[in-house]
Order: C-alpha cells, then structure tokens, then sequence
C-alpha cells in the first residue's frame, strides 16, 4: 500500500515529496529481512547539481540503524514538473521492533554534502531560497495542514514505519 502525502513535503526549491510506501522482504538466502521504501517526488525547479536522496532507519533514540543514499533519476536531467519514483532498500537488523522506527528522509548535494531545507508544506510555502520567513525558517503550514513530521533544522522528514505490508 502507497500512500499520498496529504501536504507535499518541499526539499529546497528543487522537489517535492508527494507519497510514499513501505514493504517489507521477509528473509531469503540472505538470511535477513529489509524495508523497501518507495518515495513519489514531483519536480519543482531544475536542479544544478547532483543530488541524492537519504533514507535512514532510526530506533527511538535516534540511533541510525541502516540506511540508503541514491538516486536513480539523475537531477541534472530533470524538468520542472517531471515526477519519478525512487526505490531505497534498509536493511534491518535481527530483532528490530518495527513499532519503535522511524525513516528520517531527505536530500543532499552530493558535491558539498549540504543537505536541502525542508518546507512540511510544499511548494506554496517555499523552500530554502523562496517564500521563507525573515528568520530564514520556511513558512509555517496552515493550521492542521503539516502531513509528516519535521526535525528542529528542517533538513529531513520524519516517517513512520508501523508495520510495512509484505
């Protein structure tokens, strides 16, 4: 099961997250299990640089406990508009309480290694260049409005894993 994000979530002026789904690989030759995370973006502007998109399982402390950085549609090449589909595989350690994780997600300039500002609003509130308060903060959401979680430096959402279907 996919689900849309109710409020695209903005990275930077660059893209947006609008849905995503988790699955889980149940043990195979490898002995151990993993989480596929698909995530949904829509184009916002043409990026000028090369970028990646991190998925990190974290355990209620915070603790990293796998992680993925890729991106299959080279930002380079995309148009304003575009959508695509991204595929990130965590893998998880033996005994993991799911109920406890969370994905922190974001993206990053793989060049500088500066990861984007996060809008939990989308486009219409801006990203890290545009439509921001004057402390620099991304605009805050309509009441109600903030579909997924967002840490305190806004770099990255927070999602929740509960129990993937499999």
């Amino acid at each position: 099961d996919y689900q849309e994000v109710a409020t695209p979530v903005a990275y930077g002026d660059t893209a947006q997250l609008i849905g995503y789904g988790l699955e889980m690989e149940l043990p195979g030759a490898s002995d151990s299990s993993s989480l596929q995370l698909l995530t949904l973006w829509e184009v916002l502007s043409p990026a000028d640089s090369d970028l990646a998109i991190f998925a990190h399982l974290l355990d209620s402390n915070g603790a990293i406990l796998s992680q993925d950085d890729r991106l299959g549609a080279p930002s380079w090449q995309w148009e304003t508009g575009d959508r695509f589909a991204q595929i990130q595989w965590l893998d998880l350690p033996p005994g993991v309480a799911l109920g406890d994780t969370v994905i922190a997600l974001g993206m990053y300039d793989r060049d500088t290694n500066v990861r984007l500002q996060v809008s939990p609003c989308g486009s219409e509130s801006g990203g890290s260049e545009s439509g921001g308060s004057e402390s620099g903060e991304p605009a805050p959401c309509p009441p109600g409005s903030t579909a997924i979680e967002s840490d305190a430096p806004m770099t990255r959402v927070l999602l929740p894993v509960g129990e993937p279907t499999r």
